[in-house]
């Protein structure tokens, strides 16, 4: 079976699940070394994978192939901040990414012309703009005030700006080009602006073993997850998929960063009741289409 004859809800779901698997390796890699080391690994497995998938099931090149590695190696840089912010707070992290699916599907809205997917003269407009009005309800229940970690905010917001515009970029190139055939050539640019960076920096390419080989477990996972990721959002809209990977990732991400790396002791009864709105706002967005 392949990817295409699933449905975008399925392929969606099952990457966000994935995400979240990756994020557990990238917390325990973000302290062992600098960002941009851990990304380098990730990148080698998931070009390798992507490549042999790209090989097996495509083996074309787009024709404006060095127009998606430069994307690429602009989106390495982007996902190299957000591993440095994950370095300060897991569920920190998982939390403020709202802010980021909002600013995408009103740049989608705008420029892709997906604001029909919020049309109030049907039921599916009606549920998809409940769950749109849920998400400053879930950014209330999980903001958390603090004084520290002032780092991981310019970065996060960095990366949340970053992101947004990527998301849209995305969207318009699956448009013309196959989910693994873009996958394949942004892991590229990645890999080169992430090796670059390695000689800019002076770090060292091999710091052991274990790290290395968790770091190549980590990037099989999220760039399977991608890909899931990327054949659902060719099937759907950036809305759409925006709003159902959102609550997806601030629940399985939070829970893991709460129960796993010890963060639980944040938890507080507004938190449980985000879980629940999140959710909820699933139920709505998967059963609108």
């Amino acid at each position: 079976m392949s990817l295409d004859q699933l449905s975008w809800q399925v392929l969606v779901v099952s990457g966000s699940i994935m995400t979240s698997i990756g994020q557990i390796f990238n917390k325990s890699q973000v302290h062992k070394a600098a960002s941009i080391q851990v990304s380098t690994y990730k990148y080698i497995s998931g070009f390798t994978l992507i490549t042999l998938v790209w090989w097996l099931t495509n083996g074309v090149m787009p024709k404006y192939w060095w127009m998606f590695m430069l994307y690429g190696m602009a989106a390495g840089f982007v996902v190299t901040i957000y591993t440095k912010a994950s370095r300060h707070s897991l569920s920190k992290s998982a939390l403020m990414t709202p802010i980021n699916q909002v600013v995408s599907i009103g740049i989608a809205a705008l420029l892709l012309k997906e604001w029909q997917v919020f049309d109030l003269l049907t039921t599916n407009g009606i549920q998809m703009v409940i769950a749109l009005s849920l998400v400053p309800v879930l950014m209330w229940l999980f903001h958390e005030k603090t004084t520290e970690a002032k780092q991981w905010s310019t970065l996060i917001w960095i990366a949340i700006g970053s992101l947004s515009v990527m998301r849209v970029a995305q969207k318009y190139f699956l448009n013309s080009i196959e989910p693994v055939q873009l996958l394949m050539l942004q892991y590229l640019g990645s890999l080169l602006v992430n090796l670059l960076g390695l000689a800019w920096k002076g770090h060292k390419f091999y710091i052991g073993k274990r790290f290395a080989i968790t770091g190549l477990i980590q990037g099989l996972i999220t760039s399977t997850a991608i890909l899931l990721y990327f054949t659902g959002l060719q099937m759907s809209t950036v809305a759409q998929v925006a709003l159902l990977r959102l609550p997806i990732l601030m629940i399985l991400t939070t829970s893991f960063g709460l129960l796993i790396f010890k963060e639980i002791k944040t938890m507080s009864q507004k938190k449980w009741l985000g879980i629940g709105v999140a959710l909820a706002m699933a139920i709505l967005v998967v059963t609108a289409n």
